[in-house]
């Protein structure tokens, strides 16, 4: 089964568990005399409420399955979600007259229901993703240190359906290769391009076509396992044939009218929580009330950060713990955006001296700049932690190019969702 199948598989359950648990609090309340009209009366209003629920689990994170397998964050970002879904339900049906019903006692009972059914569903999908369901056998033709890390990947997230069963790195006859596919029962071939043997490799695999295999290069298949770019396996051609900055011209139109847009918005909407901040600063720990630093943009153009202070000799300040909690320090980048030098999703911007540093130590580093830096960005929602060490960096970078590769309204509005989940989690990175 594939992510986005598993996926779908997990997002019409939930939809059923909240169907049934309407199902169930009629019945519990009502019985099941004139159950018909008892359910075109609630059903209505109740489609609502579960497209709210299912926004509010995807905003969670509910749905992202290498998540779904630490059952302790899981569970605490499940019972959030819950409330949180609970609370906007009570609202809904108290502040809107239309609905017609004000169901104290069936909303109350149906919230109920509704997480005992959605535990249960989501144990047993866990259980059947990860002891059940037939696992893809993968055959990995690649130097084992250019692997390492992704076999490690895969072992650990069993739930992702795949089994590293043979990584090969020294070449063969084409009858062992044969054999190697029937024995091991292998149903994807990974191949690293850049393997030495890798034409002598592509002509033994273009035999095993009868196979009925999937064939894979190994950037593409550690991509959409991770959701990073492997630094170790790209080229400088890699990014002549992803970056594709050409068909991206009406994406980079849409995405600058939106930013200045919603900056604006935002900039007004916020303006009296700026005056709050700024009094509590003060008050903190005097003046400034902003910190500007310099940090390098598109295509390596420098420009002048704006952050509320945070810090005083060094140390973080008692209202600047909350800030940074709550990532309201960022406020002040709306005016960065709204003068084009940033983005709302996108690379954040780092220190001039810390890219030439980095960018010494690893290949590709200062291609991250070749689009706008951002408020939030695929790296910010990852769920890791990041540092300014060395392997900290490697892997962010892996994270950025993901996005400059794959960038789109799509994934834009995705990585918006989750950043306010990460807001709302008061977990800013």
């Amino acid at each position: 089964m594939k992510s986005k199948s598993k996926k779908i598989s997990v997002l019409l359950g939930d939809l059923i568990v909240l169907h049934s648990s309407l199902l169930l609090t009629l019945v519990i309340r009502y019985g099941t005399n004139d159950f018909t009209a008892l359910w075109l009366r609630h059903w209505p209003s109740f489609i609502i409420i579960f497209l709210m629920w299912i926004l509010v689990f995807y905003i969670y994170n509910l749905y992202n399955l290498i998540l779904a397998a630490d059952k302790l964050k899981f569970n605490q970002l499940a019972l959030n979600a819950i409330l949180v879904s609970s609370l906007l339900s009570s609202t809904f049906f108290y502040l809107n007259p239309a609905t017609q019903i004000t169901p104290k006692t069936n909303l109350a009972l149906f919230i109920v229901i509704t997480i005992a059914l959605f535990v249960l569903w989501r144990k047993f999908f866990n259980i059947l993703l990860q002891n059940y369901l037939p696992k893809n056998n993968l055959l990995l033709i690649a130097k084992r240190n250019k692997v390492e890390s992704l076999v490690n990947y895969i072992q650990t997230k069993k739930h992702l359906g795949f089994n590293a069963a043979l990584v090969l790195e020294e070449e063969l006859s084409e009858e062992s290769l044969k054999d190697i596919i029937k024995t091991k029962r292998i149903h994807t071939i990974v191949l690293d391009p850049t393997h030495e043997k890798a034409d002598n490799f592509r002509k033994l695999l273009f035999k095993c076509l009868p196979y009925n295999l999937i064939f894979t290069d190994l950037s593409s298949f550690y991509e959409k396992i991770t959701g990073r770019v492997s630094i170790d396996t790209i080229t400088h051609t890699w990014f002549l044939e992803n970056f594709n900055e050409g068909e991206k011209k009406y994406f980079n139109h849409i995405k600058r009218i939106y930013d200045l847009i919603m900056a604006l918005i935002l900039l007004v909407i916020t303006l009296p929580f700026w005056l709050i901040i700024s009094l509590a600063i003060i008050l903190d720990s005097g003046l400034p009330v902003f910190f500007k630093q310099e940090r390098l943009g598109k295509n390596g153009k420098t420009f002048k950060i704006i952050k509320f202070r945070t810090m005083k000799h060094d140390e973080i300040t008692k209202a600047g713990s909350f800030l940074r909690k709550t990532r309201l320090d960022e406020l002040p980048q709306l005016l960065n955006i709204i003068q084009g030098q940033m983005s709302f999703i996108g690379p954040r911007p780092e220190q001039p001296s810390i890219v030439n540093k980095l960018k010494e130590q690893i290949p590709f580093y200062q291609e991250r700049l070749l689009i706008k830096p951002g408020l939030s960005g695929w790296d910010q929602i990852s769920e890791n932690y990041h540092s300014a060490s060395y392997q900290d960096s490697f892997e962010k970078l892996q994270y950025d190019l993901f996005y400059i590769k794959n960038r789109s309204i799509y994934l834009d509005f995705s990585i918006t969702l989750k950043t306010i989940s990460t807001i709302l989690r008061r977990k800013g990175k």
